[in-house]
């Protein structure tokens, strides 16, 4: 029932309505929650963040229950699995070596743009304001005996007559999925890579496009799928970013968060669990409107 409460910034949408069906939503409520729909493409990061924290208190007053759900993701010790965790984090061992794959010979891109002539286990895109085209790709080494993965991602700055390789990292725990978001805009703008690893670890690895700066932040944990998508203000600093994902708790438990305004696609916020769903095959899109919509098939039914 309150799914969508902390995900929405449309006073009128439908979750509202649902969610408040046994509760007087108040005139300050309702104020807020227009705020926020004008800030959205707006705001700045400050005024976006201090809306948010003003609906959490208002809900304080008539529903203590649906303020708690506004707050940071506790991520605990969890720390990304990158090359500078290392140390920490330590080599992932699989408990199965898999034999070598052979390649096959229709496996091939478009002959003329060639991006990688060797084996992935997947791929995603963006596309920035500017035309811009990043490619994203994965290896699971470590699956066939291997000490990482490896992530990949080609640039391209011309339409995609022509690719180059703009970044290349080693991941030190398998790989099982990743999805590429854009940052763009007026202000500073990065490219994010969005994975879940065989350690259940859903992480954010960020690089600025301009200098190459990296940066990484676990998520979630638990995590075995999902689906991120953005808003669309035009200043950098204002973008969020949105998520649903599988945590295991008793099952595969749909779950939605969103990043804060003024971190670029970091600094996770307002976990919730989507009516203590068990889904499967979880996406997600954000629409202009304000609205977050999800998708997933039930876990038992399909």
């Amino acid at each position: 029932m309150h799914a969508m409460i902390a995900q929405t910034d449309v006073v009128d949408n439908a979750a509202i309505s649902v969610a408040t069906t046994d509760r007087q939503m108040t005139a300050e409520l309702v104020a807020l929650y227009e705020e926020s729909r004008a800030l959205e493409n707006t705001g700045t990061a400050f005024e976006i963040e201090a809306n948010r924290l003003a609906i959490k208190a208002a809900w304080e007053t008539v529903d203590p229950a649906i303020a708690a759900l506004y707050k940071p993701i506790d991520t605990g010790t969890l720390l990304p699995e990158t090359m500078e965790n290392l140390p920490i984090n330590g080599i992932y061992y699989p408990e199965e070596i898999k034999e070598p794959r052979s390649s096959e010979g229709t496996r091939d891109w478009d002959t003329d743009r060639l991006l990688l002539d060797e084996l992935v286990d997947g791929v995603d895109m963006d596309v920035t304001g500017s035309g811009h085209i990043y490619i994203a790709a994965y290896q699971n080494n470590i699956d066939f005996g291997g000490m990482f993965d490896i992530i990949y991602i080609y640039r391209s700055l011309d339409g995609g007559q022509s690719f180059e390789q703009w970044q290349a990292a080693n991941v030190t725990a398998p790989v099982r999925k990743l999805q590429l978001v854009s940052i763009h805009g007026t202000g500073d703008e990065y490219m994010l890579a969005y994975l879940t690893t065989a350690s259940g670890n859903f992480q954010a690895w960020r690089w600025n496009t301009s200098t190459g700066a990296f940066d990484a932040q676990v998520v979630s944990g638990d995590v075995s799928d999902f689906g991120v998508d953005r808003n669309f203000p035009t200043n950098t600093n204002g973008q969020r970013v949105f998520a649903i994902y599988q945590k295991d708790t008793t099952c595969d438990e749909v779950h939605s968060a969103r990043s804060t305004s003024g971190s670029y696609g970091f600094d996770w916020v307002d976990e919730i669990s989507i009516d203590n769903v068990c889904g499967a095959q979880t996406e997600m899109a954000y629409g202009f409107n304000g609205s977050v919509y999800t998708t997933y098939t039930g876990a038992s039914t399909g």
